[in-house]
């Protein structure tokens, strides 16, 4: 039978696929089949065509990276038939799986948008080049990929490269002095019981990075730092200077592993408690 979800009408999983990895498979690449891509009023009505989309990215966690790059790319060249919808679709992408304040946020299924957009021949050059310097980072420090190494200066004024680092996890914080959302994450980070055990066995290490310049303001932070963390600063600005990470907020977490691979997905506290919380949770069910 087919369901309706806020006046969206999803399609008839056909009855060959019966275990749920199959079923999600095809709901993932079909989903929006009945969906009336010419029809522009669809623009305006946020209860259908966005909750439409905000629906299809519920489903996508832990289906094949394939699949869902192939789901989304079908999305999106539904969407180019009508410029209107299309720019809509793209305006959501970034909305739910860019911007730095999602609950939702998740670059890897907003590479194969970033992707689309590049290869459409109609983008003027201004365009072409934000998409491109927007890919260019996001192809940076992807899971499952080594993360770039840098060197880590400490008050002391010892110099240690996030390689040498000793542990089966990496927290790599990086944070500004000053800053409200800084601090709320730093105390979740602390108040967290399952990351002060990891840190304490050693299994877990948590390297709080300043990735600026004004070693003043820096300093003044130190006596609130643990003591059990790394906390250094970057004193050649190389993280800035040679973008070798998308700091588009701060702070900015990645969790690494062992080999200094990016263990789960990239994650931002941003000063938002729920998504913070969210964010560890999805850290404890990762390590347990």
């Amino acid at each position: 039978m087919e369901e309706e979800i806020a006046g969206f009408r999803l399609p008839d999983i056909p009855p060959v696929y019966t275990t749920p990895e199959s079923r999600r498979e095809f709901l993932i690449q079909n989903y929006w089949t009945h969906f009336d891509f010419s029809d522009t009023s669809l623009v305006h009505k946020p209860e259908v065509t966005e909750q439409a989309f905000v629906d299809y990215v519920v489903i996508l966690p832990g289906a094949e990276p394939e699949v869902i790059a192939t789901g989304i790319g079908n999305l999106m060249r539904s969407a180019a038939a009508e410029r209107t919808l299309y720019n809509y679709f793209l305006e959501l992408s970034e909305k739910y799986l860019y911007d730095p304040n999602s609950p939702m946020r998740n670059e890897e299924y907003y590479i194969p948008v970033v992707e689309y957009h590049l290869g459409q021949s109609w983008l003027p050059d201004t365009e072409k080049q934000k998409f491109d310097y927007r890919l260019k980072m996001l192809y940076k420090n992807r899971v499952g990929e080594k993360a770039t190494d840098f060197f880590i200066t400490r008050a002391s004024g010892q110099k240690i490269r996030l390689y040498d680092i000793d542990a089966d996890y990496i927290i790599l914080y990086f944070n500004n002095p000053g800053c409200y959302a800084c601090a709320e994450t730093r105390e979740m980070l602390l108040n967290s019981l399952f990351i002060k055990r990891l840190n304490e066995s050693g299994q877990l290490k948590v390297v709080a990075v300043y990735p600026d310049e004004d070693l003043e303001e820096w300093k003044k932070e130190l006596p609130i730092i643990p003591e059990r963390w790394i906390n250094g600063y970057d004193a050649e600005l190389a993280i800035t200077k040679k973008e070798l990470y998308d700091l588009r907020a701060i702070p900015s977490l990645y969790l690494l592993d062992r080999e200094k691979k990016g263990a789960c997905k990239r994650w931002v506290c941003s000063g938002y408690y729920k998504i913070c919380k969210r964010d560890l949770s999805l850290l404890y069910g990762f390590l347990f």
